[in-house]
């Protein structure tokens, strides 16, 4: 079986479980991740997961709700927000805030190595044969990717470190406030509030301020925040029990792999 043809296979399935797919692949990567390299593995799930959301952003899919197409990234951006709640749980605030900024950099790097591959001047289609000429559509297809996105990577940067932060602070005060008890009180709070937040920013960023050809008031509010925002209170919902469950997942002396 060709990659073509187990793609044709999945483009006959139906999204929600090919979603579901993607969860509970990004949920066994987490949890191997922090049994095997603590903190620094859940550092490299973000960084991978976050450059990962803002390509898949650029995708729309058709699920049972809403009604109109949302943009893909959805999932993905709740499970970074689940794994900032397992080291700010397990590991500390310091710890969390330090996961938030190593995002940050990672994207950014990365939006970096694609504006020079792209600006590399690319291969005349004319002076190539038929089996090298994939390498001039490879460029096409890269810059298509990410030329039109620069309004969208500044929302995303901006909304990231915004929410971020925002969840990893209420997250450390409610467990403060509480004495450390009820944890998925504190994880569906935090996570509910810094949802509403990256989602809110985000969308007024990317589709209102910084697009040529910015959306309307209703089109904003009614498609792009209040028809996604149900989603990630789901996957908050969802998601936020996977906090008990890593705990058995912890390496032994965990506090050492911060080092």
């Amino acid at each position: 079986m060709t990659l073509d043809t187990l793609i044709a296979l999945l483009n006959s399935w139906p999204t929600t479980l090919i979603a579901g797919l993607e969860l509970i692949t990004c949920l066994i990567f987490i949890l191997s991740l922090l049994r095997l390299f603590g903190a620094s593995g859940l550092y490299c799930y973000v960084a991978v997961a976050l450059v990962a959301a803002n390509i898949e952003v650029l995708k729309g899919a058709q699920f049972l709700y809403p009604s109109h197409p949302i943009a893909m990234g959805t999932l993905l951006f709740g499970t970074i927000t689940l794994v900032f709640d397992i080291i700010t749980e397990y590991y500390g605030k310091p710890a969390a805030l330090k996961g938030v900024r190593l995002g940050f950099v990672a994207l950014l790097f990365f939006m970096v190595l694609m504006f020079f591959t792209v600006g590399i001047h690319p291969l005349d289609p004319k002076a190539l044969s038929a089996d090298t000429l994939f390498l001039y559509d490879n460029h096409v297809h890269i810059k298509a990717l990410f030329m039109p996105i620069p309004g969208i990577l500044a929302a995303s940067l901006i909304s990231y470190m915004v929410s971020q932060y925002s969840d990893v602070i209420i997250f450390r005060l409610i467990k403060r406030l509480t004495h450390e008890r009820w944890l998925l009180v504190r994880a569906v709070v935090s996570t509910s509030v810094s949802a509403f937040i990256d989602t809110c920013l985000f969308s007024f960023l990317a589709w209102k301020l910084f697009d040529p050809n910015p959306v309307s008031w209703q089109t904003l509010l009614v498609i792009y925040i209040f028809g996604t925002y149900p989603l990630r209170l789901l996957c908050s919902f969802g998601l936020s029990p996977f906090i008990y469950l890593a705990k058995p997942f912890l390496p032994k002396n965990h506090h050492e792999y911060l080092s």
